[in-house]
């Protein structure tokens, strides 16, 4: 997919994985919004490291947008 888009000079766009499906969208998607992570649920301050106990029923990615 990077290929073809390279070839046909498109550039400014990410590769996704949206419904199981190879797409590609605008930077500006990421970079729109101001993302933050959960340090209190997700991370152990005094070991400085990420909980994983399981990753059972949790997001591919940590962060999101501000406030959800």
């Amino acid at each position: 997919m990077e290929t073809s888009r390279w070839l046909k000079d498109v550039s400014g766009r990410l590769v996704v994985l949206k419904n199981g499906h190879y797409d590609n969208l605008p930077l500006d998607v990421v970079t729109s919004t101001k993302k933050v992570v959960n340090v209190k649920e997700h991370y152990n301050t005094e070991r400085l490291r990420p909980e994983y106990t399981t990753f059972e029923n949790k997001p591919m990615f940590l962060m999101g947008p501000e406030g959800i």
